[in-house]
C-alpha cells in the first residue's frame, strides 16, 4: 500500500494503472428522459430576477458521447475538439441541452446556462482527460453523465486521479450522476448485501473533490433507483440532489449549469474563476433540505437551489484562506435579528489519498461555530457510517468530522450578535491546506413563491399537470386557499385545505393566453405570486414554400392582437417583424438562416410562449401551384389547376407555346378560391405544350411547370418516332372509335403485306425488333376503309 505518496508521484501511479483499468471497464449513459423541470431548482428563479447570469464567457465539456453539434440549441457556441467520440447521442444531446442550450428550437431547449460555450470528450476512457485539454479551451466545468455496469466503492486509481487533478487545475469542477442502482445491494464492500447503500456505480465517483448528483422527483422525492451512498469510508454520496426522470443524468447536467451561472458571476465581480471548491460550497449550502432533516446518505445535503446559492455569492458571503499545520483561524460574523436558520458550509480540495486506503481524507480540517458570549460551541452535522440499515438510517447529529473534506453547521433561529467559525488543521498529511467558506442565513417568513415567478410562463400541456412550488414556515395546522386572478382584481377559487408543509401542488392550467397573478391565503393573510403568463402553443401553417419567399398562417388567440416573429442569427433568434394578420409573406433574402418562429403578444406588450423553430429547408417545397394537370376530352384539352392559396393572386391564364413562344390562351380575373378549370377549345394536331400563368397584387408573375398533350384529330393515327430503331420500341397514338374494328397493316417496299394486326393487337403483340431494317408502308383500314397511310423506316 502506498502511503502518503506525493502528487506527482501519484500521478506517475495513475498513469502507469491507467491502460489495464480502462480495459476492464465500459462506461454507459444514465438513462435520462427528455423531460426537465427547470423550476424545482431555483432556475426559473434566475431567469426572472438574475437574468444576466447565463453561463455567458465560460465554457464546459460534456464527457461521453458525442452531443448534437448541429442542433440549432448550440448555434455558434460549439467548440470541436479532436477528444469527442465518434457516436452521436439523444442523452448527451440532452445533457447539453439541459446544461447550456440556447432555447432556439423550443422554450423547453433552454438550458441552466444557456449563452455558455459547449465542447465534448470521450468516455472511452473514464481517467481524467489531460490538464492542457482543460487549459486550451478554457473549460471549467466538466459533466459526467455515465456509469459502469456495476457498484463499486472503494479508493481507486480513477478517484485519486480526479482529486489529482482538482488539485492541478484548482478553478474546475467535475460533476457526476450517482448512479441508477439504488435498489440493488452491492456485493463487496462495507456495505455488502445492504439493500440500497454503497451503490454508487463507479469508483471515479468516489472522489472527494468532485460534485456526485442523486436524482428527486418533481415533488422532490428521491427516485428508487438513485444510488446511495455512503463511501467505502462513510463519506457522504452524493452532496446533493437535482430533478431528473428515468435516471441520474439530468440532475448532473443541472448542477453543472448551475456551476457555469456561479463561475460567470464570480468571474464579473473578480476578474478570475472562483475555486471549484468555493463553487461547490455554494451549491452545498445554497440547497434546501429535503428528506429526513439534516444530511442523509439518500438526499446528501439537500435539493440543489441554483438561485439561493447565486444569492449567496453576490451577496459576498463567502471567504477563502489557507491553513498550516497544527493552525487554528477564526473569522467573525455578524447575524442580523429574525433569523429563521444559520448554515455554514466548509469545503475544501483534499490531496489525492493513497490508492485502496481506508480513509481518503488526507488534511483534516475541523469547523465549530462559537456563540457571541463564547458559552456555546455548535458543530457540523454528522452520520453514521457502521455498516447496518439501522444505523445508516439514523438521521444526523453534530460531532467532530475526520471523514469527510465537507463540513456543514446548521442553527435555527440564532440570536443576533457576532458569532465565531472555529476552522483547526486536526491533522495534516500536506503542510497547508487552502479551504472555502460559505454562510448563509433565511430570514423569518411565513410564505414565499418559488413557482410561479417574475414572467414565468406556464403552457398548458395535456399530458402532463402544472407543478407549483413555495417555501412556507407556517404551522403545520394551517392550509392554504389558491385562487387565480387575470386582472389582479377578481379572483376565481382554484383549490382550498391546501397542505402547506408540503411545498408543492399540482394544478390543471387554464387553456388561454393572459397574464396572470396567484394568491395563496393563509387564515386572514393574502400571498400574491409575480405576475407571470399562461399561453397556448402557437402553430404555424405553410401555405407557400417558394424559392425566394415563403407565406404562412396561423390560428388567432383570444384576445392577441399582435404576433412577433422571430429569425435565427448566429446563435439566437431575433425578433425582426410585428404583424396584426393572421397571413405572413416572409422574404427568404431577409432570413440570415433557415430558421422561423413566432409569439403572440399579449396587451401591454408581454409576449406568450414562443412557437417551435421551424426549418423552412424541412417543409413541402409548395409555390402557389398545388397542381397541374390536363387531358384531351374530345377535341379539347382540359385542364385542372389547383392553388396552394388565393392571396394575392389577380389573374389566372392559360397559355400554349407556338413557334416556341407561349401565348395567352384565356385569363381569369380571380376574386377568390384555390381550384379552376382552364380550357383550350382547340389544340392543334400533334405535341400541345401549356403552362398556367397567375399574376400577383404586386405585379409578380408566376408560371406552373409545362404539361404537354398529344391532340389527334378523330380517325388519325401518330407512330412515333419515325425511323425506328430496332433496339428501342415505337408508340402509336390514335383517336378512333371502336378501335377493334380498325387494322393495322404493314407492306414492304415491293408491296408484299407483312402484318395486319387489330389496334388492341398491335399495342399487344407487335415491337420494334420485329421488322428488320429498312423501307415499309403502313396504312389504317377500318372495315376496307383507308383512314391513314405512310411511310415507316427502321434503322
Amino acid at each position: 500500500m502506498i502511503r502518503n505518496a506525493t502528487p506527482a508521484l501519484l500521478s506517475y501511479i495513475i498513469i502507469c494503472l491507467l491502460p489495464i483499468v480502462a480495459a476492464a471497464q465500459i462506461a454507459s449513459e444514465e438513462t435520462a428522459s427528455n423531460f426537465v423541470n427547470f423550476n424545482l431548482n431555483g432556475i426559473n428563479r434566475v431567469r426572472s430576477y438574475l437574468p444576466e447570469y447565463n453561463g455567458s464567457g465560460t465554457t464546459v465539456s460534456i464527457k461521453e458521447f458525442r452531443y448534437d453539434s448541429l442542433d440549432i440549441d448550440f448555434s455558434g457556441r460549439h467548440i470541436p475538439d479532436s477528444r469527442a467520440a465518434g457516436i452521436t447521442t439523444a442523452h448527451s444531446t440532452l445533457m447539453a441541452t439541459v446544461i447550456a442550450g440556447g432555447g432556439n428550437s423550443f422554450f423547453t431547449g433552454k438550458g441552466t446556462a444557456w449563452a455558455a460555450n459547449l465542447t465534448s470528450s470521450s468516455f472511452e476512457n473514464i481517467f481524467p482527460d489531460p490538464n492542457e485539454y482543460f487549459q486550451q479551451l478554457n473549460i471549467s466545468v466538466q459533466n459526467h453523465s455515465y456509469g459502469i455496469d456495476s457498484i463499486e466503492n472503494f479508493y481507486g486509481p480513477q478517484a485519486a486521479a480526479y482529486d489529482l487533478q482538482a488539485v492541478e487545475l484548482p478553478n474546475l469542477l467535475h460533476v457526476f450522476s450517482i448512479g441508477n442502482r439504488g435498489n440493488e445491494s452491492p456485493v463487496s464492500g462495507p456495505f455488502a448485501g445492504l439493500p440500497g447503500f454503497g451503490t454508487i456505480t463507479g469508483e471515479f465517483k468516489i472522489a472527494k473533490n468532485i460534485l456526485t448528483m442523486g436524482v428527486v422527483d418533481s415533488f422532490g422525492i428521491i427516485d428508487p433507483l438513485s444510488s446511495h451512498g455512503p463511501a467505502f469510508d462513510g463519506r457522504i454520496k452524493p452532496e446533493l440532489v437535482g430533478f431528473g426522470i428515468d435516471g441520474t443524468s439530468p440532475a448532473a447536467a443541472l448542477a453543472s449549469g448551475g456551476a457555469l451561472l456561479l463561475q460567470q458571476a464570480y468571474w464579473e465581480e473578480n476578474g478570475t474563476l472562483p475555486p471549484a471548491a468555493l463553487v461547490k460550497a455554494l451549491l452545498i449550502n445554497g440547497a434546501r433540505d429535503l428528506g429526513p432533516a439534516g444530511v442523509d446518505h439518500r438526499y446528501g445535503y439537500g435539493n440543489l437551489d441554483v438561485f439561493r446559492s447565486l444569492q449567496t455569492l453576490l451577496a459576498g458571503h463567502y471567504l477563502s484562506d489557507t491553513i498550516a499545520f497544527d493552525e487554528r483561524k477564526q473569522h467573525q460574523l455578524a447575524i442580523p435579528e429574525h433569523v429563521a436558520q444559520l448554515k455554514i458550509t466548509l469545503v475544501w480540495s483534499d490531496p489525492p489519498a493513497s490508492i485502496h486506503t481506508e480513509k481518503a481524507l488526507v488534511n483534516d480540517l475541523d469547523l465549530e461555530l462559537i456563540s457571541p458570549t463564547g458559552s456555546i460551541r455548535w458543530l457540523p452535522q454528522v452520520l453514521s457510517s457502521h455498516p447496518h440499515p439501522d444505523s445508516l438510517r439514523l438521521a444526523a447529529t453534530t460531532g467532530k468530522d475526520h471523514i469527510n473534506n465537507i463540513e456543514q453547521i446548521v442553527l435555527d433561529r440564532p440570536e443576533a450578535g457576532t458569532y465565531t467559525i472555529d476552522i483547526e488543521a486536526f491533522n495534516f498529511g500536506v503542510a497547508t491546506q487552502t479551504y472555502q467558506l460559505v454562510y448563509e442565513w433565511d430570514t423569518l417568513e411565513s410564505f414565499r413563491w418559488l413557482f410561479p415567478t417574475r414572467d414565468n410562463q406556464i403552457v398548458k400541456n395535456s399530458n402532463f399537470l402544472e407543478q407549483l412550488y413555495w417555501e412556507s414556515s407556517n404551522a403545520p395546522a394551517q392550509s392554504g386557499q389558491l385562487s387565480i386572478s387575470y386582472d389582479g382584481i377578481t379572483w376565481a377559487p382554484i383549490a382550498s385545505g391546501i397542505d402547506l408543509s408540503a411545498g408543492n401542488m399540482q394544478w390543471s392550467p387554464p387553456d388561454t393566453t393572459s397574464r396572470a397573478r396567484l394568491k395563496m391565503q393563509i387564515g386572514n393573510r393574502d400571498y400574491l405570486s409575480d405576475t407571470f403568463t399562461l399561453s397556448q402553443q402557437p402553430f404555424l401553417e405553410f401555405v407557400l414554400n417558394c424559392a425566394d419567399s415563403i407565406a404562412v398562417r396561423w390560428d388567432k388567440q383570444a384576445g392577441i392582437d399582435q404576433y412577433r416573429f422571430y429569425r435565427l442569427s448566429d446563435r439566437y433568434f431575433e425578433p425582426f417583424l410585428l404583424t396584426g394578420e393572421d397571413f405572413l409573406t416572409i422574404s427568404k433574402a431577409d432570413l440570415p438562416r433557415p430558421y422561423i418562429a413566432f409569439a403572440p403578444v399579449l396587451p401591454g406588450g408581454t409576449e406568450g410562449i414562443r412557437s417551435l423553430a421551424y426549418n423552412l429547408d424541412q417543409q413541402i417545397p409548395d409555390c402557389y401551384f398545388q397542381r397541374f394537370t390536363g387531358t384531351i376530352v374530345g377535341e379539347a384539352a382540359l385542364f385542372d389547376l389547383v392553388l396552394s392559396t388565393d392571396y394575392g393572386v389577380t389573374s389566372i391564364s392559360l397559355e400554349r407555346s407556338e413557334a416556341g413562344q407561349f401565348q395567352t390562351l384565356s385569363t381569369i380575373q380571380t376574386s377568390g378560391g384555390t381550384q379552376f378549370e382552364l380550357e383550350d377549345p382547340a389544340p392543334v394536331s400533334g405535341t400541345n405544350h401549356y403552362r398556367a400563368r397567375i399574376t400577383l397584387s404586386n405585379g409578380a408573375v408566376l408560371y406552373s411547370d409545362t404539361v404537354s398533350l398529344n391532340f389527334i384529330l378523330p380517325n388519325q393515327f401518330k407512330i412515333y418516332p419515325n425511323p425506328i430503331s430496332r433496339q428501342g420500341d415505337f408508340q402509336l397514338e390514335y383517336n378512333v372509335t371502336e378501335p377493334e374494328r380498325v387494322r393495322f397493316e404493314v407492306f414492304t417496299a415491293p408491296g408484299a403485306r407483312i402484318f395486319s394486326l387489330s389496334l388492341p393487337e398491335l399495342e399487344t403483340f407487335l415491337f420494334a425488333d420485329d421488322f428488320q431494317a429498312g423501307l415499309y408502308f403502313y396504312r389504317f383500314v377500318k372495315d376496307g376503309q383507308l383512314l391513314q397511310s405512310g411511310k415507316l423506316v427502321v434503322r
